[in-house]
């Protein structure tokens, strides 16, 4: 008899967990799509809150290729910090990536189509990304002026 109660629960046990992946399985793609870009949103602001150099230019290289890789991405608390950034970095180069990356996550598409985009996901060097905004943005002054 212990062993029949003992199987009957471990069935209900069974049937109550695959009840409750299943349900969490159903969670729409959009919320789960919220979520993820909730904690991409947090691990960013938290990498432009860093000191170092370094952390800083990885983390503008990151805000780049998610933007680029989520067009529709987009958050005001990143954008804030950016332009605190761009104001009072101490290092010219610093405040220079920072305008570059605020001005791609402000408006992404005036940097070309999304396959232009996409090749800043597959860049292996950061430095490369910030000089492909930099000189859209120069061709972009340089045709405005002619």
């Amino acid at each position: 008899m212990k062993s029949i109660v003992k199987n009957i629960t471990t069935l209900l046990f069974v049937v109550i967990s695959f009840a409750s992946a299943e349900l969490v399985e159903a969670t729409s793609a959009e919320e789960r799509s919220s979520q993820s870009s909730d904690q991409i949103e947090a691990a960013l602001l938290y990498g432009l809150e860093s000191e170092v150099r370094g952390v800083l230019e990885s983390t503008f290289f990151n805000v780049i290729t998610y933007k680029a890789s989520n067009p529709s991405f987009s958050s005001e608390n990143i954008e804030e910090e950016l332009a605190r950034i761009a104001k009072e970095a101490e290092a010219h180069q610093v405040r220079y990536i920072a305008t570059l990356t605020l001005n791609f996550l402000a408006d992404s598409e005036r940097f070309g189509t999304q396959e232009e985009l996409n090749q800043l996901v597959e860049f292996s060097n950061e430095h490369e990304a910030f000089e492909f905004l930099d000189e859209r943005i120069k061709t972009e002054a340089l045709t405005a002026t002619d």
